[in-house]
């Protein structure tokens, strides 16, 4: 898998709504907001809530990471 991101989906990602069409190798498809990462954007720790968090928690999740909000809503005790 090639890590590199193409500059034309990093451009797509900031427009100014963060709107975008995206279209993956799969065939799988969509347009919403989106938010575009590195891998190593994300502590290992990050990477083991990520995995515990269901589908519609994760945008918020990143979106928190990414922004070095408080977690403490998803990290546990």
């Amino acid at each position: 898998m090639n890590n590199s991101f193409p500059t034309q989906l990093i451009k797509v990602s900031e427009h100014p709504d963060n709107l975008a069409g995206w279209i993956a190798e799969d065939g799988s498809y969509g347009m919403c907001d989106i938010i575009v990462f590195k891998e190593t954007d994300l502590a290992d720790e990050h990477w083991v809530i990520f995995n515990e968090l269901g589908d519609n928690e994760r945008f918020a999740f990143i979106k928190a990471v990414i922004n070095k909000e408080d977690l403490s809503d998803w990290e546990s005790d």
